[in-house]
This record gives C-alpha cells, structure tokens and sequence, in this order.
C-alpha cells in the first residue's frame, strides 16, 4: 500500500501567531536598541571629579545606551588632565558603567605653579591635590624630565612621606661635583640627600631608619653608591659646624708673617 502523504496548510489563525511573534521580537530589538541611559556608574577617579567625567562624556538620560561610541567616549574623556585611560561597559538594562584610570600624580613644582605628572607632563589647575611633595625651585628640564621618571617609579606611600624637594647640585668652589642631587624633608623629621643613579635607594627609606637604631632625627645621605647607610644626627651636624667655625677663628687669630 502506498503510504498518504499529508499535506499541512498554514492557517490563517497560525499566519495571525507568527506575524504576532516577529512583531514582539522587532519590538523588543527596538526597545533595547532605543533604551535610554538610566544610570551611569564612575570608578577609580581621585583627582577628576564626577561631574567633569560626565560633561566630557556627553552622556546623559536621553542618550541610547547602544548608540554610545566607546571610542568617542574614551576619546573625550582621556583629554582631561589627570586622566591617561577609561574602559567603557554597558549593561542591558540601561547601566553605564565608565572605569577610569588616573596619572600619577608625582609633586608640586612651585617654580611653573603646575602639577608634575607620571607621564612627564605638568598640568596648571585650580583643584588642590593632598599628600604630594613641593619641587620648591627650579629644575633645568633635562635634569627634571630623567627625576621625574625615577621618582614614578617610587611607590605613593614613599612619596606621601615627602613635604619638600629642593634641587641641590653638589658643588665644590667653581666645581660641580653633583649636578643631579636633591634634598628630600620628611615628614618624619628627617631629611635626605638623593641623586637621580640612586633613586631606587628612596623606596627603602623605611627600611633605612629602622636600621639606625635612634630616634633622634638627622640627614640620611643616599646619594653614593656606596651600600653602606650613612646617617648623622642633626645635634652632631650642628656639632661638626661649631667645631668648624672654632678652627676658623683660631686660624684667623693666629700671628701670621707680616710683609
């Protein structure tokens, strides 16, 4: 017997289902592609506020969550002055969400007014950044751009324990000895001298003074090669000086050979 092949026909009811399911799935693909931003969500900025991130963006409620550029967005954002770099996530129910990721801020340098960035760049700005040093004097530029790559490199607790930098060659009557050593005050109470071939002897600073053995405050001197740790007291540099200042005058006072 031969087999009934049975023929099935789209009913006008099943055209009316079908059509109805594609009109909702078009609908809903609209709906999403058409969401507005709901929320936006900003992460690791210190330094830059909220709502300049914002006005950079150019996102606001009325902005479809998938017509944002990532790359435009990115693009905006990353001019601002502090900040080097944003990853843009978005969520499907209308969330934003805009990571940013801040230069380093690395000290004040007094001589231009200016913020000393970690990317070698020096930025003029109204808001006042906390827990950084002051570069009180000036720096000629090649000498300051190779300190300032040394010092990012320094981590920020290191750098949250300086108050003060002061650019100071080393020189001997007409001689320059050292041309790229600095003086470093801490908050601690001490202070440092610190050469540019020797700044990575800065990020053991505290392991420095806890090897010292006093709590008596003085002059950590970091900018020889030396391994050993040289370290004098401020009573016995205050001492060396008047001892100094007495050879002095008794070489003053002694007779001399008149002509």
């Amino acid at each position: 017997m031969k087999e009934k092949k049975i023929k099935r026909r789209l009913t006008f009811k099943g055209f009316i289902l079908i059509a109805l399911f594609l009109y909702l799935v078009v609908m809903l693909g609209y709906f999403i592609y058409k969401m507005p931003v709901k929320s936006i969500i900003i992460k690791g900025n210190t330094l830059t506020t909220d709502e300049t991130i914002l006005k950079s963006a150019a996102i606001n409620s009325k902005t479809s969550i998938w017509q944002i550029s990532s790359h435009q967005v990115k693009k905006n954002i990353t001019a601002l002055d502090f900040i080097s770099d944003v990853k843009v996530k978005r969520h499907i129910w209308g969330s934003v969400v805009l990571e940013v990721t801040e230069e380093k801020v690395l000290f004040f340098y007094e001589a231009e007014a200016k913020y000393y960035l970690s990317n070698q760049t020096l930025v003029k700005t109204e808001q006042k950044v906390n827990g950084i040093p002051t570069l009180i004097n000036y720096v000629p530029s090649d000498l300051l751009k190779n300190f300032g790559q040394k010092f990012a490199q320094i981590d920020n607790d290191i750098i949250q324990m300086i108050s003060e930098i002061n650019y100071d060659p080393d020189i001997n009557g007409e001689i320059t000895i050292d041309d790229s050593r600095f003086f470093l005050k801490m908050n601690d109470g001490n202070s440092l001298y610190i050469n540019i071939v020797n700044m990575e002897k800065l990020a053991k600073y505290k392991e420095y003074i806890a090897s010292i053995g006093t709590d008596e405050k003085g002059i950590l001197y970091l900018d020889s090669n030396s391994s050993s740790i040289i370290f004098k007291t401020y009573a016995k540099i205050n001492s060396e000086k008047e001892e100094k200042a007495n050879e002095n005058e008794l070489s003053e006072d002694a007779p001399g050979v008149s002509e």
